[in-house]
């Protein structure tokens, strides 16, 4: 550790992919190398292995490496347990159905883990100011939060959704020292659903790039886009609701005769 490590933010997420991932992960990224680079803060991000959010297989090597002045630790991710048993909760919990809280921690064992992360974590606390967990529905953050809560904050990317309503992610939220929320609608929901005290959040918003964007002809042109259009950007699969979004588009067009395109971008093939 160096010499400023006193003063060092360490963001923990569980995956790092320089080119795209979720949208927490990105906002991590960014967050941590704007604090840096104009704030001055030093700041590091902790992660593991792994870079499919469906498999979590190891894929890159562990180690560290500098990106945009951020000091990047990669981890190990532990091997899943009985992947067939993991599935089984999985679905039960996303069709909403009430589970005990062996199977919460099933599942939350088994998402995605690093045990070498936490060690590191346990070994140098006192080095870092605060720890800032994101997503809050991994068990990188569920597991995570668990080693020194009092230093620990959540930046959760809260959704109205299963797995904020169980049992440990609620007790997560309890015992953290903070919550940190992108929106008043998001942590208008984090307190609904969670019961935690409303000094425990804060609202800190997101930051948006705008210097790189091109301009809307460029866009227009380079996509051979010649209609008014509606503009998707994410993972295009189930968890996003992408098929319902389909769908709804499909009955709009059927009930109004426009020129209205439905433009995608995202990860994931999309058969139409």
């Amino acid at each position: 550790m160096n010499s400023t490590s006193q003063k060092t933010v360490a963001f923990i997420t569980p995956r790092y992919v320089e080119a795209s991932a979720g949208g927490a992960e990105v906002a991590c990224r960014f967050f941590a190398e704007k604090l840096t680079l104009i704030k001055g803060i030093p700041a590091e991000i902790l992660t593991t292995c792994a870079e499919d959010h469906y498999s979590w297989k190891n894929f890159h090597q562990p180690g560290e490496f500098k990106k945009n002045d951020v000091t990047v630790r990669r981890f190990p991710a532990d091997d899943r347990k009985n992947p067939d048993m993991y599935g089984a909760a999985a679905v039960k919990l996303e069709a909403k159905k009430k589970l005990s809280l062996e199977e919460e921690d099933f599942i939350f064992n088994n998402n995605i883990n690093s045990q070498a992360l936490y060690e590191f974590i346990r070994r140098h606390q006192k080095d870092y100011a605060f720890f800032i967990f994101t997503p809050y529905l991994f068990g990188t953050t569920v597991n995570g939060t668990k080693i020194c809560p009092e230093k620990t904050l959540i930046r959760p990317c809260f959704h109205n959704e299963p797995y904020a309503r169980t049992l440990r992610v609620k007790e997560m939220f309890r015992r953290v020292r903070g919550i940190l929320c992108n929106s008043p609608p998001e942590r208008d929901l984090v307190l609904k659903m969670t019961g935690i005290s409303p000094e425990k959040t804060f609202l800190v918003g997101e930051a948006v790039e705008t210097a790189c964007l091109p301009s809307e002809e460029d866009i227009l042109s380079r996509f051979s886009i010649r209609s008014p259009y509606l503009f998707y950007c994410g993972r295009r699969e189930p968890g996003k609701n992408f098929p319902l979004l389909l769908e709804m588009f499909r009955e709009y067009k059927k009930q109004n005769r426009n020129p209205l395109q439905l433009v995608t971008a995202g990860s994931r093939y999309v058969e139409i």
